[in-house]
């Protein structure tokens, strides 16, 4: 639709998507000039990489739209990349100096630039407000999501998210300490896991830079919120060069947070109609309540995803019609590379096949462009690696097991796919030795699962229209395979892949992400059938335009006024009210205490863990007891048993038991609240720090016995 021909249909979509943004803003309680620190924060991170990217992609990427999102993504990526190399080689003054440089080029560059005024007025109206309006109204329906934060009417705070946001908050609070982290923030005076930790590694950094404190509103209302614009270009720009049309690019954002029907219920609706079944794993269709309301570092992992398949499809498309990519192909190269610390479980399903994909490349065109982004993808992966085997990181954390890892009965939603009892049945029937019984119903049960409930019928069958397709087969056949292997390698490895202290983190979570590798695949499908009735049917193309807007406006509505998710209202009734006195305490220790401190409290809060790390932005001497870093360090360490020692703790019987076994642990301080006190204040141990108004919460620090 060319909206140059209907002017106020420009202005039209211009005053909705202000309007929307408007209400984003005051649904996140974000005002004037929290936004414009915002704004000038995120443009400081992210704008001197993916300024020069934009400039450098003119000849490569001719389309504006595709260009700024490819760039935007690829910084997203690089920036947190390029700083945790500078952190860890502790030069992180060079990273800073050349964002300084970078930023000062580019302000060089435009004033030296030759367009003139008259030029960019005629830039601004093609300015592309379908897009916008899209992109606005999908962060609109998310602001529940980024809400779970808030105050409370009787003072105190509010928290009705998932406990893995705090536990990333907390991450976040001790990388912008140490990088690498120093301590694990659940269980203080512990190296941290060799974990993938970039995304709070991110959040970090957009907190320093838009100024911002509390960590938690950096996470879930400014990180996140630059998540979903990222994701929104990302798949419209996908979209649109696998059709070659911006509709195709419409739908394929449209389907992620708009035009979402609810999925039915698995027991009403699958054994009556089994070839209709929607995914329902997750409440929508779109699988997307998982990624952002339990696992953030999933929901930032689709962004480095979808900024790499971009890459990917820009150069195919460019080698295609016999042109040379090499910047597109080396940014690519190092964005899939960085996904080994945004999300482990995408690197290890799509780093080999992008490697291969380079290396088929380079041997059917002989351009030394693909070859090199071969290499770049293994070394820097490979120091990555090395990075997280060293010492500062709790030990055994990257060890990998292969074997049977007994996924499908540790986690029982695994066997929740149409029909699995009667095929568990009839499968105990075929098979009588226990031990490939075991092994057949571990393939059966998880494959079933991933394309069933994760990937679900419907997307299956759009990606199988895809596939039908001229262009697919002709120009994107590399693309198809690294999707398609993808997927294959995250269901084998969730059958016989798990670390050697957790079975669920890594083998467990592979199998979802399986239907993000395909998801790009529907907006192309339904963009394909459409023009399909549309052929056959002569239907105009207003016909369209006017289903699409139907389908928009009440997607969006159901979004909005519809009933929440049964996921939602189960992470809901796990609320948990922080006090006005708890508060104050949080935040005393945050900004009073040094930053390494070490607190126990106690106080548990049982439903949601991590308060403390999250809140008080503190390491806690042991947070969720039996969590992996607790039960990993007890298996290197059984005399370290916490859960015991805090147990001793509140049973000791004199002072001097008391200070011997607090002096025993590195706790720095303690966090005292009055309906549980300590059976103990020994006056040689403990120095009263501060008091909340109401005296229900006291702060101690601990004394060594060095100190008299």
């Amino acid at each position: 639709m060319d909206l140059n021909r209907w002017p106020f249909i420009k202005i039209l979509l211009g005053a909705i998507t202000g309007l929307l943004v408007l209400f984003y803003c005051y649904g996140l309680n974000l005002g004037a000039i929290e936004l414009l620190h915002f704004v000038v924060g995120v443009a400081a991170l992210w704008l001197p990489l993916g300024g020069w990217l934009y400039l450098l992609l003119r000849d490569e990427v001719p389309d504006r739209t595709v260009r700024l999102a490819f760039s935007a993504g690829v910084s997203y990526a690089l920036t947190t990349l390029f700083f945790f190399a500078a952190a860890t080689l502790q030069v992180s003054w060079l990273f800073y100096c050349a964002q300084i440089g970078a930023g000062a080029g580019l302000i060089l560059y435009v004033f030296k630039s030759r367009r003139t005024l008259a030029s960019r007025a005629r830039s601004l109206r093609r300015f592309d407000w379908i897009l916008a309006a899209l992109i606005a109204a999908s962060m609109v329906v998310n602001v529940p999501v980024q809400s779970v934060w808030s105050d409370a009417p009787t003072g105190g705070m509010i928290y009705a998210g998932w406990p893995d946001q705090l536990y990333h908050v907390g991450q976040a609070y001790e990388l912008a300490r140490h990088v690498p982290p120093r301590q694990a923030t659940i269980r203080g005076g512990t190296p941290e896991r060799a974990y993938h930790h970039f995304m709070a590694l991110t959040t970090m950094l957009v907190s320093r830079y838009a100024g911002q404190h509390d960590m938690l509103r950096a996470h879930l209302i400014y990180h996140y919120g630059l998540i979903q614009i990222f994701i929104c270009l990302l798949l419209y720009a996908i979209g649109k060069t696998l059709a070659a049309s911006r509709a195709a690019g419409y739908c394929t954002l449209a389907l992620m947070y708009l035009a979402v029907p609810p999925a039915p219920n698995l027991w009403q609706v699958a054994p009556l109609f089994p070839y209709f079944y929607f995914t329902v794993f997750p409440h929508l269709t779109s699988g997307l309540d998982p990624v952002t309301l339990t696992s953030p570092q999933m929901y930032s992992g689709l962004v480095v995803l979808y900024a790499g398949l971009l890459g990917t499809l820009l150069l195919l498309e460019r080698v295609f019609r016999r042109r040379r990519v090499p910047v597109v192909t080396f940014m690519t190269a190092l964005t899939f590379a960085a996904v080994l610390l945004f999300r482990v479980h995408i690197a290890i399903a799509m780093l080999p096949a992008f490697v291969f994909v380079m290396l088929y490349l380079w041997r059917k065109k002989q351009q030394p462009a693909f070859l090199i982004a071969a290499f770049s993808t293994v070394a820097v992966a490979y120091l990555l690696y090395l990075e997280m085997r060293l010492p500062v990181y709790l030990h055994g954390t990257t060890n990998m097991h292969v074997g049977y890892n007994a996924l499908n009965e540790s986690v029982p939603f695994i066997n929740t796919w149409p029909f699995s009892s009667q095929s568990h049945h009839y499968l105990r029937k075929l098979i009588a030795q226990p031990d490939v019984m075991k092994w057949a119903w571990e393939a059966i049960s998880i494959s079933m699962f991933s394309l069933l409930n994760i990937v679900g019928i419907p997307l299956l069958i759009a990606t199988a229209i895809y596939l039908a397709s001229q262009r697919a087969r002709s120009i994107f056949g590399p693309f198809n395979f690294l999707v398609i292997y993808g997927i294959a390698t995250s269901i084998c490895f969730a059958i016989f892949l798990s670390s050697d202290y957790d079975k669920y983190s890594i083998g467990g979570q592979f199998p979802l992400h399986t239907r993000w590798y395909l998801f790009p695949f529907a907006g192309v499908a339904l963009w394909t059938v459409w023009r399909f009735l549309q052929k056959r049917l002569f239907w105009p193309a207003t016909i369209g335009t006017c289903l699409a807007c139907l389908v928009v406006v009440a997607g969006f509505w159901y979004r909005i006024a519809g009933p929440i998710s049964p996921l939602a209202k189960g992470i809901q009734q796990g609320t948990v009210r922080i006090t006005a006195d708890e508060w104050l305490a949080f935040i005393y220790l945050k900004t009073r205490t040094p930053p390494d401190s070490i607190v126990l409290t106690n106080r548990s809060w049982e439903t949601q863990p991590f308060v403390l790390s999250g809140l008080a932005g503190r390491a806690a001497y042991l947070e969720s007891p039996g969590n992996p870093v607790d039960w990993q360090a007890l298996r290197l360490n059984p005399s370290d048993d916490r859960l015991a020692l805090m147990t001793a703790l509140r049973s000791s019987t004199s002072a001097e038991q008391f200070s011997r076994l607090l002096r025993s642990t590195p706790i720095t301080h303690l966090l005292e609240f009055e309906d549980d006190p300590w059976p103990a204040h020994p006056p040689d141990c403990l120095t009263r720090l501060w008091e909340s108004p109401q005296q229900k919460a006291v702060i101690w620090k601990v004394t060594p016995a060095s100190h008299f």
